[in-house]
C-alpha cells in the first residue's frame, strides 16, 4: 500500500492566462491627413501641442481606436476637442468636447499643453481602461496655472474632474514666475506619476519635477527629476519612455542653453538633452547627455518614444519643434549614435507627438501635428513616418501590448495606449479527504510521512484508482456526500483566471487583482464569495525587474511547500515578461518570499508544470515565428530543477480557425490534466477580449514530449453558452472527498466579449469511459447547484 501511495497525486496542475496582443492588420500609410481645422468664425485659429492615445484597455474589435487632441483656443468655451480614429488615423471625426470647469473656482481661459493617458491598472475608483486627460488650466483672470486631471470611464464621450495635481502664479515664462507647464503621465510603481515644468522652486529659474498618487486624488511630495545649478538654463517639456534595454529615457529642452564649446547657443537655443536611468523615478541621480548629431542638434519640444523595428535593440525615435526631421538612435540611447532622417513629407510642428503603431514590424510611427506655436491660421494633422532597417520582433512588433496589462511607458515607450490582461490558479496538496496534489519528480520530493499517513486511513476502505502521477484521483465503491449548494459567479469582478484549490478543511481561491497576490478561504465553495483577501505577497519598487504586470499566479507544492508561480517584468507594456517563482510555507496561508526567475527564454507567461513519464517539464505561453507568423504561442522546455529549463520547443501555435477569432491569435493558459494514463493539456484559444475565447485540449500520444508530432490538438470543447462569453482560462481541482473532478474558469457576461472584471465560475466536470474529458458548457449566471462532494459544512 505504501508504494502504491508513493505514485499518488491528484491533478489540478494550474492553469495561467495571458496576455494577449491584438491581432490587427499592419497600419496602411497614412500622408498628412486633416484632423481638425479651426472653423472660419474662430477669432483664434492657432493651435499647437498635439497629442494622441492609442486605446488597448479597451480592447475594440478591428483596427485600433486612436484619440487625439490639441491646444486650441475656441471662442464658445474651454474645452479640448477630443477626435477620434477607428482606420489608423486616415480620417478622424469629432467624439466629445472635454469641459475644464470642474473646480468651480475657476472660470473663463484656455487652455494648454493637453496629455492623453490610458489607466492599465486601478487607482481608486479608477478601472483599467479609464481614459485621463491632463493640461494646464489657465482662468479667465489669468491668476494662476493649473495641471489639472480629467477621466472619461466611457471611452472618452464623457469626462470629469479629478483633481489638480499642482497649482502656481500667473502664466509667465520668465525666471522667477511661480507658474508651472506641460504635464505627462506615467504609470509606475503602482502609482499615477504626473512630470511637469515647475518655476515656483526660488532656487531655480524652472525645473522638471513629479508628483505620484495611488489614487488620482491625493498627491505626493515634488521630486526634482532635472534641476540646473544654473539659475537661467530652464528645462522643459519633458517626456517618458521605456528603451530596448529596459531602462527608461527621459527627453526635454533646456532653454537658454549655451553650447559648452562654441559658447554660442545660435544653432540651438532649447536644445534637446536626455536621462536614462534604470528607474523613471530615479532621472534626478543620474547626469545628461545632449541630443546631437553630425548635423546639428536638436531642439525645442521634444516627443520620444521607443520601436523593436530598426535593429537588435530597437530604435528610439525623437521629434523636436525646431526642426522636420526625426532623431533615430538604435543603441539604446548612446550619445555618440544619434543620426537625422528626412521626415518623409512631414512639416514643421510645436511639439509633435508620436505613437507606434501595431503591424509592420513596428515600423509605422504615427506624427500628430498640431502646429507651430503662436501661429494663427495652423491644420492638426496626422501623418506617419517608417523607421528605417529591419521590422521588429516580439509582441510589441505584431500589434499593441496586451489589453489590461500594466505597463510604465505606456504608449510612452512603445507608443502605445496602456496595457495587460490578468489571472491566476493553482493546485492542490494532500489533506485528510484523500487528496494529493503535489509536483513529483526531479525538483520534488515525496508527501511527508504524515501525509502519507493520513491518506492511508483514509483510503483504506475503498476501491482507489489511481491515474499517473500527478494524475487525476478518482474513487470508487464511496458513496459521495454533495456538497453545500452553490450558485456562479464566485467572483463578479475581479475574477480572471481563476484557481481553487482544497487544503486542510478550507478552499483557497485566487484570481487577478491588479496589485499584488491575494487568496481568500472558506469551508465551502459559495462561502468564498464573502470571504476577505489577504495578500501573500506583494511587489516593490525595490525589484523593478518583477514590480509590475503579475499576472497569472499558481500555487503548487514543492519539497512540502507551498509556492506560486507568476509572470511579471517591469512597468512598461508587458513586452519583456518572465516567469516567477514564489516560496511560501505549509499551507496556502502564508506569506512568501521570492525564490526566482524561471530561465524560459524571451517572453513567457501563464508557465505550469507537467510530468510525462517521471520527468517535469514547464509548459507556458510564448511567441514564435516558426509559421512564418509572429504568433502567440505555446512552448515547453524539460527541467532540470523549478527554476531552470533546458532549449525552447514550439508545442502549439494558434492554426485553427477558432483560435484565431478577435484581435490576434493565440493559445495561453495551459493546465495539465491526467485521466486513465492519459496526459492532457487544456489551453484558451483566441483573443482572451472576444465572445468566442475558448477552450481547448492537447493530448500526449506517446514520443519526445518536446515535440509537436507527440501531441493531438482538439476543439474548441468549451465555448460560451447561457449568456456567458468570454469563457476559459480554466484550472482543474478535485472535490474534498476526491470522487468529483471539477473546473474553475472564468467568462463574461458582456456578449461582446470581455477580459476586464471577468466573472469566476466553478463547475463538476465529466469524463468518457476511456478517460477523455468532457467538459460541458458554461454555467449560466445565479444557477444554484450541489457543491463538491464532501465539503465539510454540507
Amino acid at each position: 500500500m505504501f508504494s502504491s501511495l508513493l505514485s499518488v497525486v491528484t491533478s489540478a496542475l494550474l492553469a495561467t492566462t495571458a496576455v494577449a496582443w491584438p491581432n490587427v492588420p499592419s497600419a496602411p500609410f497614412v500622408q498628412n491627413v486633416t484632423v481638425f481645422s479651426p472653423p472660419a468664425n474662430w477669432p483664434n485659429k492657432g493651435g499647437s501641442y498635439a497629442r494622441s492615445v492609442l486605446l488597448n484597455q479597451n480592447c475594440e474589435k478591428g483596427n485600433p481606436t486612436i484619440l487625439g487632441t490639441a491646444a486650441y483656443q475656441p471662442p464658445d468655451g474651454q474645452y479640448l476637442i477630443i477626435h477620434k480614429s477607428t482606420d489608423f488615423g486616415a480620417t478622424w471625426s469629432e467624439l466629445s468636447k472635454a469641459y475644464f470647469n470642474g473646480n468651480a473656482s475657476l472660470s473663463g481661459g484656455i487652455i494648454l499643453q493637453p496629455f492623453l493617458y490610458e489607466l492599465a491598472q486601478p487607482f481608486g475608483k479608477y478601472q483599467p481602461g479609464t481614459i485621463l486627460l491632463s493640461a494646464n488650466y489657465i482662468p479667465g483672470d489669468f491668476s494662476s496655472t493649473n495641471i489639472q486631471l480629467y477621466a472619461s470611464t466611457d471611452k472618452g464621450v464623457s469626462w470629469e474632474y479629478v483633481s489638480t495635481v499642482a497649482a502656481g502664479g500667473p502664466p509667465n515664462t520668465d525666471n522667477g514666475a511661480p507658474c508651472v507647464w506641460e504635464p505627462f503621465l506615467l504609470a509606475y510603481s503602482n502609482q499615477l506619476n504626473v512630470y511637469y515644468s515647475d518655476q515656483r522652486d526660488p532656487a531655480y529659474g524652472q525645473k522638471l519635477a513629479h508628483q505620484s498618487s495611488g489614487d488620482l486624488v491625493s498627491w505626493g511630495d515634488v521630486i526634482n527629476d532635472v534641476a540646473y545649478a544654473n539659475y537661467t538654463q530652464r528645462p522643459g517639456m519633458i517626456t517618458v519612455a521605456q528603451i530596448g534595454n529596459g531602462k527608461w529615457m527621459c527627453s526635454y529642452e533646456v532653454g537658454l542653453w549655451t553650447d559648452p564649446v562654441t559658447g554660442s547657443n545660435d544653432s540651438a537655443p532649447y536644445a534637446t538633452h536626455y536621462k536614462i536611468a534604470d528607474s523613471p523615478l530615479e532621472f534626478g541621480s543620474v547626469g545628461d547627455s545632449i541630443l546631437k548629431t553630425p548635423e546639428g542638434i536638436s531642439s525645442a519640444g521634444p516627443y520620444t518614444v521607443w520601436t523593436p523595428a530598426g535593429g537588435p535593440s530597437g530604435t528610439i525615435v525623437v521629434s523636436d519643434s525646431s526642426y522636420d526631421q526625426f532623431f533615430l538612435n538604435t543603441q539604446n540611447g548612446a550619445p555618440g549614435a544619434w543620426k537625422n532622417v528626412s521626415s518623409q513629407g512631414h512639416g514643421v510642428g510645436y511639439t509633435r507627438s508620436l505613437s507606434v503603431l501595431p503591424g509592420n514590424g513596428g515600423k509605422t510611427v504615427q506624427v500628430l501635428n498640431g502646429g507651430m506655436y503662436g501661429s494663427n491660421m495652423t491644420l492638426f494633422s496626422a501623418g506617419d513616418f517608417i523607421v528605417p532597417g529591419p521590422a521588429g520582433h516580439g509582441p510589441g512588433a505584431s500589434g499593441f501590448p496586451a489589453c489590461n496589462h500594466n505597463s510604465g511607458g505606456y504608449g510612452h515607450g512603445w507608443g502605445w495606449g496602456s496595457p495587460w490582461c490578468h489571472r491566476l490558479g493553482p493546485q492542490n496538496q494532500p489533506n485528510h479527504a484523500l487528496m494529493a496534489n503535489v509536483v513529483l519528480g526531479e525538483y520534488a520530493t515525496s508527501l511527508s510521512v504524515r501525509n502519507i499517513l493520513q491518506i492511508i486511513q483514509s483510503l483504506e476502505p475503498l476501491s482507489i484508482m489511481f491515474f499517473s502521477k500527478l494524475g487525476l484521483l478518482v474513487l470508487s465503491g464511496a458513496s459521495a456526500v454533495l456538497g453545500a449548494s452553490y450558485s456562479n459567479p464566485l467572483e463578479p469582478k475581479d475574477g480572471g483566471d481563476p484557481s481553487i484549490v482544497w487544503y486542510d478543511g478550507y478552499w483557497y481561491f485566487t484570481a487577478t487583482n491588479y496589485r499584488d497576490i491575494s487568496v481568500r478561504r472558506a469551508t465551502t465553495l459559495d462561502g468564498l464569495k464573502t470571504a476577505l483577501p489577504k495578500t501573500v505577497w506583494a511587489p516593490s519598487a525595490e525589484f523593478p525587474t518583477r514590480q509590475c504586470n503579475v499576472w497569472a499566479p499558481e500555487l503548487h507544492i514543492v519539497d512540502g511547500q507551498w509556492h506560486i508561480y507568476f509572470s511579471a517584468g517591469g512597468c512598461g507594456d508587458g513586452s519583456i515578461q518572465q516567469s516567477q517563482v514564489l516560496r511560501g510555507g505549509e499551507s496556502p496561508w502564508d506569506n512568501f518570499d521570492f525564490h526566482g526567475t524561471v530561465n524560459a527564454p524571451a517572453w513567457s507567461i501563464d508557465g505550469t508544470p507537467l510530468t510525462i513519464n517521471g520527468q517535469n517539464y514547464f509548459v507556458y505561453s510564448c511567441f514564435r515565428s516558426d509559421t512564418g507568423e509572429n504568433l502567440q504561442s505555446l512552448c515547453i522546455g524539460k527541467n532540470s530543477d523549478i527554476l531552470t529549463i533546458g532549449e525552447e520547443h514550439l508545442l502549439a501555435s494558434p492554426t485553427e480557425a477558432w483560435e484565431r477569432n478577435g484581435q490576434m491569435p493565440v493559445n495561453e493558459g495551459p493546465f495539465a490534466l491526467y485521466s486513465n494514463n492519459r496526459t492532457f493539456l487544456s489551453y484558451s484559444g483566441s483573443f482572451c477580449w472576444d465572445p468566442s475565447y475558448s477552450l481547448g485540449l492537447l493530448e500526449y500520444v506517446g514520443g519526445d514530449p518536446l515535440e509537436q508530432s507527440s501531441w493531438v490538438k482538439t476543439g474548441p470543447h468549451f465555448s460560451q453558452a447561457n449568456g456567458m462569453y468570454s469563457t476559459g482560462h480554466n484550472s482543474f481541482f478535485a472535490s474534498p472527498d476526491g470522487t468529483e473532478t471539477w473546473m474553475a474558469y472564468h467568462s463574461s457576461p458582456n456578449p461582446a466579449g470581455s477580459c476586464g472584471d471577468r466573472y469566476s465560475n466553478a463547475k463538476k466536470i465529466d469524463f468518457e469511459a476511456d478517460g477523455f474529458p468532457i467538459l460541458g458548457a458554461p454555467v449560466a449566471e445565479g444557477e444554484v447547484l450541489a457543491g463538491p462532494a464532501g465539503e465539510p459544512a454540507a
